[in-house]
């Protein structure tokens, strides 16, 4: 049978069995954008965690104080011993592994600018841990260790904080309350990649 013969024949059965022709056709569509669709999500949903990964750093390791039997999950971590500066030191001392090692104290707090408040996290830490997070400063500086020496009252704060405590001024130099301690913003972070 010739080419044009058999696309003649094809044609007719197709005009004959429009509905089918039709349900064949949508069914086929349908099912070639479900996998696409299926693959794409696949392909964002792993970026997605590729980057949240990433945003804590490929080598970046967390020590939190207490025992092996001790954890998050059972409670007993409030009980554990903090770790002080000294332990600090003797990371930075005596890991040679250890490119950079920042001591961090988190958690959520109200802060108030003027008569403006806002409840944000609040992270208490050495200069390095803005080198260790790839964290970086639109306008002013980073938080260093003459801060941490010091014991200076100064504080980074982000885009959020900066929208909500200081609409359309300049946050640099002002002052936060944080319950009965106050700080002085000397940076600002910029924009999350």
């Amino acid at each position: 049978m010739k080419l044009t013969a058999t696309l003649t024949v094809a044609l007719r059965a197709l005009a004959r069995n429009k509905l089918r022709s039709l349900l064949t056709t949508l069914g086929i569509v349908i099912g070639v954008a479900a996998v696409i669709l299926m693959q794409a999500m696949g392909a964002g949903a792993s970026a997605r965690v590729s980057a949240e990964i990433s945003s804590l750093g490929s080598n970046m390791l967390i020590v939190l104080p207490g025992g092996q039997d001790r954890g998050a999950f059972n409670g007993s971590m409030r009980s554990a011993p903090t770790f002080t500066r000294a332990d600090l030191e003797a990371i930075r001392r005596e890991c040679p592994d250890v490119r950079l090692a920042a001591a961090i104290s988190s958690r959520s707090m109200r802060v108030v600018a003027g008569e403006r408040n806002y409840t944000t996290s609040l992270i208490g830490t050495t200069g390095d841990y803005f080198a260790i997070r790839d964290w970086h400063t639109d306008r002013g500086r980073d938080l260093d260790d003459d801060d941490v020496r010091q014991s200076t009252r100064s504080c980074v704060i982000g885009r959020t904080v900066v929208a909500e405590l200081f609409p359309g001024e300049d946050p640099l130099g002002a002052e936060l309350r944080l319950h009965e301690l106050t700080c002085s913003v000397v940076g600002v972070r910029s924009e999350e990649r």
